[in-house]
C-alpha cells in the first residue's frame, strides 16, 4: 500500500469512526492532521490530530475515557487519557495504527495563533509552545472545518506578520549599530591622560648604568 493510499484509509477511519464518536461530546468546530505521517515524511509513525472545540472547556477526561476504551483495539489496556493544564490528550490503536488525539478550546487555539501574528507572547501560562502549535497547524491538513475558521486562519498565516517584519528590521539595525559604533576607541579623557603620561616619561631622567 502506497503512503497516499494508506493516508486516505486513515482519513476514512477518521471521518467514519472517530468524528461520529466525538461529536456528541460537545461542539466540535475544527479537526486537523499534523506531524510526520500526515506530512508524508514517513509511513511508520503515529497519526497526530488536533480537535478544536467551541466551548469554555474541552470535553472532560471522564467523557473521553469510555470513548477511548471502545475505540482501542488492544485488549486489557487501560484508557490512556491525559488532562494536565492546557494539555488534553488520548492515545489508542485502530486497525494497527496508533492515534494521538489532542484537544483545544477555540479560544485557546485562536489565542495561540494571534500571539504569533502579533509577534509576542501573551500573558497566558501554557505548556504548549505557541510557535510549535502554530507550525503544526500551518503545515497540517484540515479534515473538518465546520465554520471555515481553519481556512481563514491558514490564509492569515500565509502572509508574513508585519509586526514580525518590523521587529526583525529593528533587531538587524540595532545589531549593525553596535558593530559600527567605535566603542573600543579610547575616550577623549583617556587620550589626554595617556598623553600626559608619555610627556612625564620624557621629563624624568633615565638612570645611568654604573660601569663595571
Amino acid at each position: 500500500m502506497s503512503s497516499s493510499t494508506r493516508l486516505e484509509t486513515l482519513r476514512t477511519t477518521l471521518r467514519e469512526r472517530l468524528l461520529p464518536a466525538y461529536e456528541p461530546l460537545g461542539q466540535l468546530t475544527l479537526v486537523y492532521l499534523l506531524g510526520s505521517l500526515a506530512a508524508g515524511y514517513t509511513e511508520d509513525a503515529d497519526l497526530d490530530l488536533m480537535m478544536v472545540w467551541d466551548g469554555a472547556e474541552v470535553p472532560a477526561a471522564s467523557q473521553r475515557e469510555p470513548l477511548v476504551a471502545r475505540l482501542d483495539e488492544r485488549p486489557g489496556v487501560s484508557p490512556f487519557v491525559v488532562d494536565y493544564r492546557d494539555i488534553h490528550l488520548e492515545r489508542y490503536v485502530i486497525d494497527g495504527q496508533e492515534y494521538n488525539v489532542a484537544h483545544q478550546t477555540l479560544a485557546s487555539f485562536e489565542s495561540l495563533l494571534q500571539s504569533i501574528l502579533d509577534g509576542k507572547r501573551d500573558s497566558t501560562e501554557r505548556v504548549l509552545d505557541p510557535l510549535v502549535a502554530t507550525a503544526g497547524f500551518a503545515y497540517g491538513e484540515l479534515v473538518w472545518d465546520r465554520k471555515n475558521i481553519g481556512q481563514q486562519w491558514k490564509s492569515r498565516l500565509n502572509t508574513f506578520p508585519p509586526v514580525v517584519k518590523r521587529e526583525c528590521r529593528r533587531a538587524v539595525l540595532a545589531h549593525r549599530q553596535t558593530r559600527t559604533t567605535p566603542s573600543t576607541f579610547p575616550s577623549p579623557r583617556s587620550r589626554s591622560t595617556l598623553r600626559e603620561a608619555r610627556e612625564s616619561e620624557r621629563t624624568v631622567p633615565r638612570r645611568r648604568r654604573c660601569p663595571h
